[in-house]
């Protein structure tokens, strides 16, 4: 489609822009589970939901296998990974408690990576439309 508006430079650039901010909405929406059912139908999104279900059973996992919730967070480039993060609240902890709980929730969200890795499907061309 781009190719056809090589020589109307505005066109195009408009069309980018266009594109560029679909997209940016469509993965801000994928963020957040609640609105993951608008796409799991769409077949051009199945991929991306492979994914994202990936990451989210990877956090699942780790969490229930080191007693601390581990939090799946997909970028804006879900294409390429999802990461994760755990957080805890140290006030009233001793030192000790503290590196604890930081050992403990990296020990999670390493174990999380390694599982996301391990189970994540494979892709070559763009999960959003390809």
């Amino acid at each position: 489609m781009l190719e056809k508006l090589n020589g109307d430079k505005e066109r195009r650039s408009k069309l980018i822009e266009e594109i560029v901010c679909k997209s940016f909405k469509i993965q801000n929406e994928l963020t957040d589970r609640k609105n993951w059912d608008k796409y799991l139908s769409q077949k051009k999104f199945e991929r991306v939901m492979r994914l994202a279900r990936c990451g989210e059973e990877a956090a699942k996992k780790a969490s229930e296998e080191f007693g601390v919730e581990v939090i799946r967070w997909m970028p804006h480039t879900p294409e390429e990974h999802n990461h994760f993060y755990s957080i805890f609240n140290p006030r009233g902890m001793s030192r000790e408690q503290k590196f604890e709980e930081i050992r403990k929730r990296i020990d999670a969200v390493c174990r999380a990576v390694a599982i996301y890795y391990r189970s994540r499907p494979k892709y070559h061309k763009s999960l959003f439309y390809g």
